[in-house]
């Protein structure tokens, strides 16, 4: 091999090796993880990724309410609904992957029913979620999703698992 093909083939691998470097660095996000989530999330002792006897075990059985999917457990007296999967699929089968807070005593990122919706975006953006005007006010970190309800102040919120295997999956 002659001193040129060396330099071409050391050139060609380095530039590679810079241009898959790169790309690994670029993607590299903060992704929200459910125990994070769960350390900011006050929704009645509720968890991500908690199995639903557990919730019960907790809360009781609240309003059973069928759903596309899975269904949901409404706790009227906390002032939330909790999602379930039963999708063997889901990544999140027969665990929380949706809390829905529409009480006072609930709260995400210490934003909670009746401030501002200013102060909510901040909170959230702040903690690396990043608008997405998907419908509403909508904030997304990796494979977690939150919906704002209300017009100046916050009147309930949803944070729910995006489950990005089942996305296009019709029930």
């Amino acid at each position: 091999m002659s001193n040129t093909q060396v330099r071409l083939t050391v050139f060609v691998a380095a530039s590679l090796f810079i241009a898959l470097l790169y790309l690994v660095i670029s993607r590299v996000e903060h992704h929200e993880t459910y125990k994070h989530l769960n350390q900011h999330l006050d929704a009645a002792g509720v968890r991500f990724h908690q199995t639903e006897d557990e919730v019960v075990a907790k809360l009781g059985e609240g309003e059973y309410m069928e759903g596309f999917g899975g269904h949901g457990r409404d706790y009227k007296d906390y002032g939330i609904r909790i999602s379930i999967p039963t999708d063997k699929n889901s990544l999140m089968f027969g665990r929380v992957d949706a809390v829905e807070c529409y009480g006072s005593d609930c709260s995400l990122y210490g934003i909670k029913k009746g401030d501002a919706i200013k102060k909510a975006e901040a909170a959230f953006l702040d903690q690396n979620y990043s608008e997405t005007f998907d419908q509403g006010y909508s904030f997304e970190n990796g494979e977690y999703v939150i919906l704002l309800q209300g017009y100046e102040q916050v009147e309930s919120f949803t944070v729910f698992f995006r489950d990005e295997d089942l996305r296009n999956r019709d029930y």
